[in-house]
C-alpha cells in the first residue's frame, strides 16, 4: 500500500502537478504537463483552481499557482514542502477521515459518519469498500463501523498510516511515549535518533489508546502463542513487561506487540538482536547468499546492511501487509535506476530459495526486491560478475578524468562495474571497451565495443544499459557452465 492510495484519482493528479512544479523550481510547461498527465487544458485549469483553494485554506494565500501563455508557476512567500502538500491532501481525503474516525471513536454508525463527512450513505458504503480493499493485505476489515482484526495488525496498520501520512496532530508525543523512550534508553542502553523516538512515540500512542484490545483472548491463535513462547527469554520482552506492569491485564501482550515492533522497524541495535528465531535465520540465509556474489570471502557486512535485512525479515514475519514510506513513483525510480540483469536474476533466485527453504508464502516480492536492490547498491565490493571497462578517448585530459569519475558514480548505482582509462596491457581483462575513436583501430579487437558521445554521461549510460545487462547475462551463463 502507498499513501497515495488514500486519495481520489483527481487528487492524485493534483499532487502530480505540484510535484512537477516543486522539483522544477516552480515552473513547468503547461503543454508538456497536459501531455504527460493525459489531460486537456480546461481540465488542467480546473485542477489548478482546486489546488489554489487548498492553498487559500492552509497557507492563507501565501502560496499560489499561476498560468501564463505557455508556463505554469508556483509562487510562494512562506516555507513550503512537498510532503506537507501531500499530507494536506491525505488528511482531507474521505478514506483517511473514515479510518481516522474509526481509530478515535467508538459506537459509530452510518448516520454519525455521513453527517460528519457530509456525504451520502451510498458514498460512505463505496468508500468503506475501497478502504477494505486496502486493508485486506493487512488482514483487517471494517465491519459494523469498527476495524476488525488482531490487535497487533490494528496497531501496525495505524502506526504505518500515521507515520507515513505525516499529519502533525497524530505524531505529537505524549507523556507515556516519553516514558517509554526514557525507559528503553536506560534499561537497554539505546541511544535513539530523532526519527526512532518519533516512531516509538507514535506506536506508544496507538497501543495506549487501545490497550483494552491487548487481552489474553485476542492472542490465543497458534502464531501468537508460539511467538510468545519464543520471547520468554528475550531481554527486550522482559524489560517491556516491567514497563507495562502498571497494566497487569494487558502487560504481557503490550510487551509482546512492542517487542515485535522494535524488532521490525530497526529500532533495536543489531547487538541486541542475536537470537535463533525464524526471522533471524532467514536474515542469515539472505546475507550468506548475498556474500556469495563477492570475490572477497572475508569481508563483513556493516551494521546498516545487517539491520536493514533483519528488520525486513522481522516485519514480514510478525506483521502482515506493507505500507510504503515512499510513494509508488519514488519506489519505481529507485528500482529503475538501481536494477540490473544480475540483481534481478539474483533476487528472483533468492526469493524462490527463501520460500522453499523456510516454507514462507506470505512474503511481499516487490518490497523484498526494493530491499535487496538498495542494499546491493550500497555494498562497495568487487563481485564475481564485475564488469571491467576500458575507456579509450581521442584525448586523455582532465575533462576525460572528470567524466570518468562521474561515469563510475552513475555505473555503481545499477551495475557492479569499474571503468578506467584504456590500457593495452589490460586488453584481455576488459569486458567492454568504450571509445569515441571511429577509425579502424578496433578491427583487430574482439572485445565488446561501444562508441560514446560527448552528450553527457547520463545519455551514454542510458544507451549502455542494454549492453551491460547482456554482458552480465553472459557472465552468469559462463559461471554456470564453469
Amino acid at each position: 500500500m502507498f499513501k497515495e492510495n488514500l486519495l481520489e484519482s483527481s487528487e492524485k493528479i493534483e499532487i502530480e502537478i505540484l510535484k512537477k512544479l516543486y522539483i522544477n523550481n516552480g515552473r513547468f510547461s503547461k503543454y508538456k504537463l497536459c501531455d504527460e498527465l493525459h489531460i486537456s487544458f480546461p481540465t488542467l485549469k480546473l485542477y489548478i483552481k482546486n489546488i489554489n483553494i487548498m492553498f487559500l485554506d492552509h497557507y492563507n494565500n501565501e502560496v499560489h499557482v499561476y498560468i501564463d501563455k505557455e508556463t505554469i508557476f508556483l509562487k510562494y512567500v512562506t516555507n513550503i514542502s512537498l510532503d506537507n502538500f501531500v499530507s494536506i491532501y491525505i488528511e482531507n481525503s474521505l478514506k483517511y477521515k473514515i479510518l481516522s474516525m474509526i481509530y478515535y471513536h467508538k459506537n459509530l454508525n452510518s448516520i454519525k459518519l455521513c453527517e460528519y463527512l457530509n456525504i451520502s450513505l451510498s458514498t460512505l458504503n463505496r468508500k468503506i469498500n475501497e478502504c477494505n480493499k486496502l486493508l485486506s493485505s493487512f488482514e483487517l476489515r471494517i465491519k459494523k463501523f469498527e476495524l476488525k482484526g488482531s490487535p497487533l495488525q490494528f496497531s501496525y496498520f495505524y502506526y504505518s498510516l500515521f507515520r507515513n501520512s505525516g499529519i502533525n496532530k497524530e505524531i505529537e508525543p505524549g507523556l507515556n511515549d516519553e516514558n517509554l523512550v526514557k525507559f528503553l534508553e536506560k534499561s537497554m542502553s539505546i541511544d535513539f535518533t530523532y526519527t526512532q523516538k518519533l516512531s516509538v512515540h507514535i506506536w506508544s500512542k496507538i497501543i495506549f489508546r487501545h490497550k483494552n484490545k491487548f487481552t489474553k483472548e485476542n492472542f490465543l491463535d497458534k502464531f501468537s502463542l508460539v511467538n510468545l513462547d519464543s520471547f520468554k527469554d528475550d531481554i527486550t520482552f522482559k524489560n517491556l513487561e516491567l514497563f507495562y506492569s502498571k497494566f497487569p491485564l494487558y502487560k504481557k501482550y503490550l510487551a509482546y506487540a512492542t517487542t515485535c515492533f522494535l524488532k521490525s522497524f530497526g529500532i533495536l541495535s543489531f547487538e541486541n538482536e542475536i537470537d535463533r528465531t525464524l526471522p533471524f535465520n532467514v536474515h542469515n540465509f539472505i546475507l550468506l547468499k548475498m556474500k556469495s556474489l563477492f570475490l572477497n570471502k572475508d569481508f563483513e557486512f556493516d551494521k546498516a546492511v545487517k539491520s536493514n535485512i533483519l528488520a525486513y525479515c522481522n516485519k514480514q514475519f510478525y506483521f502482515k501487509g506493507v505500507f510504503y514510506s515512499i510513494d509508488k513513483n519514488t519506489r519505481d525510480f529507485y528500482l529503475n535506476s538501481h536494477l540490473s540483469f544480475l540483481k534481478n536474476y539474483f533476487i528472483l533466485d533468492l526469493f524462490r530459495d527463501i520460500k522453499l527453504s523456510f516454507k514462507l508464502n506470505n512474503l511481499d516480492f516487490d518490497y523484498f526486491k526494493l530491499l535487496i536492490v538498495l542494499n546491493l547498491s550500497y555494498i562497495d565490493e568487487e563481485s564475481k560478475y564485475t564488469i571491467k571497462i576500458g575507456v579509450l578517448s581521442k584525448t586523455e585530459n582532465l575533462a576525460l578524468k572528470i567524466l570518468l569519475k562521474e561515469f563510475n558514480t552513475l555505473l555503481r548505482k545499477r551495475f557492479n562495474a569499474k571503468a578506467e582509462i584504456f590500457s593495452e596491457k589490460n586488453l584481455d581483462a576488459y569486458d567492454l571497451i568504450i571509445t569515441n575513436i571511429h577509425d579502424h583501430f578496433s578491427d583487430s579487437i574482439s572485445n565488446n565495443i561501444f562508441k560514446f558521445t560527448y552528450l553527457g554521461v547520463e545519455y551514454d549510460l542510458n544507451n549502455l544499459t542494454e549492453v551491460l545487462n547482456n554482458i552480465e547475462k553472459e557472465k552468469i551463463e559462463n559461471f554456470k557452465l564453469g
